[in-house]
Order: structure tokens, then sequence, then C-alpha cells
């Protein structure tokens, strides 16, 4: 393929590699030109990658790959270490001279690829050879290198035939390399010598381009100069120093994705993730769905925070952007007082959502509330008292409709403590208090009792002579506690079966509904 470049021929020789045809490895053709990409990749400057490297798909279909003003030696090519052909430099996206020849099996044994290249005074073909193992005859791979007597300053790879239904693909190999020139790379919002961010560009990435499970978004990851990694957002992430522990480059999973995002922010500058953190907006209130983060963009969102709380001027921007947010931790299961709690300040922050927004916890180094605080300040909480002597009567008579209608349903003797809402601005019209039973109890429609509720309120308003159904309705909901919390199954199941109850009685309704009404307050 090279014979016209070179004067006369000075040496030749067939070189065994001594592996193996049926050698147990299947590389895609990304794969393929992935490798063979970074041999040229790695002897040149990646910031210079779009200049000295370039590529051509002759009319004979045959793919030329050229790495301008670049000399080795094919021994490069034969023995199977991590080496690389530059010095001095730790720019380098794999190792040299291992992938080449597995790129090369691959090439000629699945897809019918010849291969071929050639650089200072010698080129050499990727042959086939005859071997005899104990006395079995194996097909192997070997190199028919020449040599001359004149020497050429290019390292020129020739891939053939090659057609353009695999156009894609060497597309997809080459902007898997990180280098300014990348097509796929907008503007640049961070850049050192360790780590890069850019938005994304308009081009879209080639189909057979890397990307990471479940997360084939817009956003790139770059590892060790190398795709490897996608996510949601239109930006691209780039971490040079990071060290790859596998050789084959595998991509990235979610976790491994996250972690090179947060890697390249703890680099930049605080100008930097205050512009970030905005983008990352939808990802504000994201926690953990695993102990250790997975699938979460939480450690993204902290450390954007850290690097704004460092810089005034950056945090009293941002807080005038975005005056109204409200923070909000995860509260562990044991602390039920907690719970109730959050539990009230959701059903305050439901009236007003149009106002505020929930954010992390991490959100209270930039001086926010968190909901209970803003929930309290508007007197959202409920303030208790215990009942005056007629209120006794009301709940009197909604205890009678309770041992009557669900004698057998909620198991509940009696309440031992009633309280009263006395600030209409509260967020609920009723709670209960609930303590988790050790024995297990299962009603007669199947549902398993698992808490008692040593008091029960609702809101004054509720505790008047027109208010029967409602202070009903309120108040079965909260006897509904007994089964599970307001999100369980359990609860919602409940609740339909009190309320079919309670169309199938409308009859002895009335006679609660009366003595009610007969109340003097």
């Amino acid at each position: 393929m090279f014979k016209s470049n070179y004067s006369a021929i000075v040496n030749e020789k067939n070189i065994p590699l001594n592996l193996i045809f049926d050698y147990p490895v299947c590389w895609s053709k990304y794969q393929v030109l992935r490798d063979f990409i970074q041999n040229f990749y790695d002897s040149v400057s990646c910031d210079k990658f779009d200049e000295r490297f370039s590529y051509q798909i002759t009319k004979e279909n045959v793919l030329i790959f050229t790495s301008k003003n670049v000399e080795f030696s094919y021994e490069w090519l034969i023995h199977i270490g991590a080496s690389t052909k530059r010095e001095n430099s730790e720019k380098y996206a794999g190792y040299f001279g291992e992938g080449f020849k597995i790129a090369s099996l691959c090439s000629i044994r699945d897809y019918d690829w010849n291969i071929s290249i050639a650089s200072k005074n010698w080129y050499l073909d990727v042959i086939t050879s005859e071997t005899l193992i104990d006395g079995k005859q194996l097909k192997s791979l070997s190199y028919n290198v020449k040599e001359f007597s004149s020497s050429t300053k290019d390292t020129i790879l020739k891939i053939y035939p090659f057609y353009e239904e695999d156009l894609e693909t060497l597309q997809a190999a080459i902007f898997s390399f990180y280098y300014p020139g990348n097509p796929l790379l907008g503007e640049t919002l961070y850049k050192d010598n360790v780590c890069a961010i850019y938005k994304r560009s308009n081009k879209a990435k080639p189909p057979k381009y890397p990307y990471t499970y479940n997360c084939d978004g817009n956003g790139i990851v770059f590892a060790s100069y190398q795709a490897l990694g996608s996510f949601e957002l239109p930006f691209v992430f780039c971490l040079h120093d990071y060290k790859l522990k596998d050789r084959d480059r595998k991509l990235f999973s979610k976790i491994d994705v996250i972690n090179i995002i947060v890697g390249v922010i703890v680099k930049c500058s605080s100008e930097v993730s205050y512009a970030l953190l905005s983008e990352f907006r939808q990802y504000w209130y994201s926690y953990p769905t695993e102990k250790y983060g997975y699938n979460s963009y939480y450690s993204i969102i902290k450390n954007l925070i850290f690097k704004i709380s460092s810089s005034t001027k950056y945090l009293t921007s941002f807080k005038n952007i975005y005056p109204n947010l409200l923070w909000a931790d995860k509260i562990q299961k044991n602390k039920k007082s907690d719970l109730n709690k959050r539990t009230e300040a959701l059903c305050w922050y439901e009236h007003n959502r149009a106002k505020y927004t929930l954010v992390q916890d991490n959100f209270k180094l930039l001086g926010y509330m968190s909901i209970e605080e803003a929930c309290d300040n508007d007197n959202g909480f409920s303030l208790t008292r215990d009942p005056y002597e007629s209120e006794i009567k009301y709940f009197n008579i909604l205890e009678d409709c309770m041992h009557d209608l669900f004698s057998d349903f909620f198991y509940v003797k009696s309440i031992p403590k009633y309280k009263v809402i006395v600030n209409n601005s509260s967020s609920v019209d009723g709670f209960a208090n609930c303590i988790k039973l050790n024995e297990s109890i299962v009603n007669d429609h199947g549902l398993k009792i698992r808490y008692k509720l040593p008091i029960i309120a609702l809101k004054i308003k509720l505790l008047t002579k027109n208010t029967f159904s409602d202070a009903l309705s309120t108040y079965l909901h909260e006897l509904c506690h007994v089964f599970g919390g307001d999100n369980s199954a359990k609860f919602s199941f409940a609740l339909t079966i009190v309320l079919n109850i309670l169309i199938e009685q409308t009859n002895r309704l009335s006679i609660y509904k009366k003595r009610w009404e007969e109340i003097q307050s």
C-alpha cells in the first residue's frame, strides 16, 4: 500500500506476534477505530490533534489516517505492555502497542479490514501466518515489515475496504477524544491544565457515541481525554487527570459520571459554580436514593453551593435572583416528632407552592430558611389547647359514631387525649400523633393495625354547630393513620373503605348529626 512513497527495500521480514486468530476477544467497530485513532492521538499534543491528525476515504474505499511530523519505531507495535511514544507528557488517552494488535486482529478476523501502517523508513502489513502447536496447525497474526533507505516525516495508517456505512462510527470514534477543536464542544466556561467545562455545541452526537446506560442525554463526560459517559444537561465536563483502571475504557455508570462532574467542580471557580447552579436547577431538591448517593445529583449541587458560599459577591447575587428557596433535609423514620412536624410544614407549603421552592439541605450554607422555619414564621404550625366543655361534647359524638359504625375496623377503644387547634392559619385541619405498635392486629378487612393514637387534634373551626360532616371526615381521616402514613397504600385503602361505610350508613349518620347540632356552645 505504501511502495510509491519509498525508495528501494533494504530489508523485509515477517514478525510473528504469537496472537492466535481465535483469541477470545470481540471488539465493536467503534472500539477498533477508537484504538487505532488513540495511537495517533497519543503521538501529538491534544491541543494540536485537529491540526496534525487528518483522515480521508478514497474512491477505492481506503480509510487513511495521517499524523503530521510524527515518527516512531514499529517495535512499539510488537511488544505487549503499557507504553506511549511520547515523553515528558501525561496527555494520553490510552496505551500504545497492545491496543493496536487487538484492533488489528478484530479488523482482519471480524470485519474483513486489511491494516497497513507506515512511519519513518518502514511500513508494515498486518497478515496471518500458520503456526504449529502440539501437533495442531493454528492461524496466528504477524507483521510483514519492509524497511527502506529513505524515510517519511509522517505516520500513516490505512484500513481497507472501508465503506460509507461505517462513517458515523468513525466520526463517533474521532469525536470521543478530547481536543479543543472537537465539534461537540461549544462555549468554554472553564479551562485549566487538568479540567475543563464547556457548553454543548448544536452538533448532534453520532449514533454510536459513548453514553451512560439509562442516561443518554446531551451532556458528555471526558475522563483521561476520552468520552466515557453522558448525562441529561447540555454541558461537557472534562477531567484530564482521572486515572482509568481498565484499559478497555468501559463506559461509565451514572455514579461514575457524577463523580467526574464533582471532580471538575471542586477545581473550578466560584464564578463558574454560580453560573452552573442555575443550570442544574431541576436537581436542587435531589437526594440520594441509596446509601452512597447512587443515581443522585445531590453531591453535584452540594459542591456548587460550597463554591458559591465562599464568595460574598456570588452568594448575594444568587439570593437576589432566588429569594424564596426553602431547604428540607431528610428525616430518619424513627424521629416521629420531626416527621409529624414535616408533614404539617409540607401541608403549609402546598398552600404556598406558588411562592416557594423546596431545595436540598445544603442551601442552608447560602443563608436560606428551612421549610419548618418558614412555616413557623407564617403561623403555619398547629397551636393547640385542651378542649372546652362544649368542645368535649363534639369529640364525644365523633367517638360514639366511630364505635357505632367502625367498631371492628379501627380497633380503637378510646382516644386518650383530644386537642383543639386554635390557629386557623394552621396548614392542617387535624392531626394525630402516632406510636408504633409492637403487637400485630389485623381487622376484618385484612388491614394491619400498625399504630396507636395517643392524641387527635381538630381545628377549632370544625367544632361548631354546622360543621358535623367536615369534622367527622377529618376525624376519620386521622383515625386511618392507625394503618399508616398519608402516602401509604394501606392508608389510602382504609380511607376508601371508610367512605363506602359512610355511604351505606347515611340514616344512622343523621342521628349523630342531629345530636351535634343540638349542642349549645
